[in-house]
């Protein structure tokens, strides 16, 4: 997925996430990777989604990878999702 991420231009973006509802709507699967994509390539618009699925999936195989990208992208509020979602 990373090395296809610059294929990824705006129009794109916006066409995926509203025509196909890739913010809301799918299995944990699908929004693990859309979520992870929209991360990477930096679209803040996917946070509070991203924070949503992070508060309520306790599976380390989604988790992991979404806190990386989230951290990259804003490190402290990264940090900030963690420790309100840790138990």
């Amino acid at each position: 997925m990373s090395e296809r991420k610059n294929d990824l231009n705006e129009k794109l973006y916006a066409f995926l996430r509203d025509n196909l509802n890739l913010h809301s709507g799918y299995n944990s699967e699908v929004k693990n990777l859309w979520y992870q994509l929209a991360l990477n390539t930096k679209h803040s618009d996917v946070i509070s989604y991203v924070e949503d699925f992070l508060g309520k999936i306790g599976r380390m195989k989604y988790i992991r990878p979404l806190y990386k990208a989230y951290g990259l992208l804003d490190k402290n509020a990264a940090l900030a999702c963690f420790e309100k979602n840790k138990y």
